[in-house]
């Protein structure tokens, strides 16, 4: 008995005729349906389908019937053309809007025939999986330059059910500032009590006095924001934001923002919070705001010193930061947490002075706006005032 069925018999043969022959001959040789079907791995049915042809004509009549002839209600060829013209013409065009130019001009077809041309005509191109979006990113990171890019956003942790009651009390800070290098993985965070507009120029004006303490070029970093009021102030603002203005007026960089509801765009910072909020949040017991302020600084030493990340292939932060730039001292990764309202600086301190008395004036750039006794920072970054408990991982 074949191994093969009929059915896989006929589709890998070159020959379908032949296969036919062979089972009408089984069946006159042996006068059983049973039999036959039973040899060629087939219904009964399909047996007396080919003795019942081969009965009416002969061997000819087991030839396959199917026409091969093109559909009459296929489009024609000139329609084709025309749709494939307006979608050269145009690559953002869609199915919708091409059945509309055509039906302007007397042609009427669907999006499904439009798609299909399309597809027929490779002029659609197939969207990335995840792996290989991941993928490009990663080879998109190699070609970065460290600090070329921070993504900075906010977290709530008011929706952690473990904190919820100690930050309702006002006990514990109920936001998170972070900010992440997009080309090393290095990691930064500070606390807050209240997401406002002041405590993120606080945030980013201790930011770059430690990346200045430590010689980092601060002119070619761009710092990415979503459109939270914290970075552009309130919506109908004419003037340009206080965090615009301290980024680029004090510090010579650039701030740019996301599109609007599109977090993925911050996908480096937006990824932190998940790990942060899986390794340390839902772990840690955090009963005061110094125990909090402690534990959170173990954690974020251990993320940029000795957590391995999988999109740096397998390499920590620091080790990232050496193969891009060896000259920069690795303890410009040891950035302790602080709590951003109780730092007594103010929107006036940060921000450099504008030229006129009727406040709408233009902005003059500070000639001393990249010194690093600007403005003092309020404690050494490198001296933390209370004992580090680094958190013990095991794999």
């Amino acid at each position: 008995m074949p191994l093969e069925t009929y059915r896989e018999r006929i589709a890998d043969s070159r020959h379908p005729r032949g296969v036919r022959q062979r089972l009408v001959q089984h069946y006159l040789e042996r006068r059983s349906v049973s039999l036959t079907a039973r040899a060629f791995r087939c219904d009964r049915k399909t047996v007396r389908l080919w003795v019942q042809r081969y009965q009416q004509g002969g061997w000819a009549a087991l030839l396959d019937r199917r026409s091969h002839h093109s559909p009459p209600h296929k489009t024609a060829p000139a329609i084709e053309r025309e749709v494939v013209r307006l979608r050269r013409r145009n690559p953002r065009l869609g199915q919708d809007k091409i059945q509309v130019f055509l039906t302007r001009r007397g042609v009427h077809l669907s999006t499904a025939t439009i798609n299909r041309i399309l597809h027929a005509y490779a002029l659609i191109k197939p969207r990335r999986k995840r792996w290989q979006r991941r993928r490009l990113a990663t080879e998109v990171r190699k070609t970065m330059r460290a600090f070329q890019k921070l993504q900075v956003d906010t977290k709530h942790l008011d929706d952690l059910p473990a904190l919820l009651p100690a930050i309702q009390a006002k006990r514990l800070p109920g936001y998170e500032y972070t900010a992440k290098d997009v080309a090393t993985g290095i990691a930064y965070v500070c606390l807050a009590y209240e997401g406002s507009e002041i405590n993120s120029l606080r945030f980013v004006h201790l930011l770059f006095q430690h990346l200045l303490r430590h010689g980092v070029d601060v002119h070619h970093t761009t710092v990415q924001t979503d459109n939270g009021s914290e970075f552009l102030g309130h919506p109908q603002a004419k003037r340009t934001s206080a965090f615009t203005r301290l980024v680029e007026q004090r510090y010579g960089a650039r701030h740019t923002t996301i599109p609007v509801a599109a977090p993925r765009f911050n996908g480096v910072v937006e990824n932190f919070h998940g790990r942060v909020e899986d390794e340390f949040y839902t772990l840690e017991p955090l009963p005061t705001e110094e125990e909090m302020l402690e534990r959170l600084f173990g954690y974020i030493l251990y993320y940029n010193f000795g957590r391995p990340n999988e999109g740096h292939a397998m390499k920590t932060p620091v080790e990232a930061l050496q193969e891009k730039a060896p000259e920069i001292s690795p303890d410009v990764a040891a950035f302790p947490p602080l709590v951003l309202d109780r730092i007594d600086l103010s929107a006036s301190e940060l921000l450099p002075p504008v030229s006129g008395s009727g406040g709408g004036g233009e902005i003059r750039p500070d000639a001393h706006n990249l010194g690093v006794v600007d403005v003092p920072l309020i404690v050494p970054l490198l001296t933390w005032p209370h004992k580090v408990t680094v958190p013990q991982m095991h794999f």
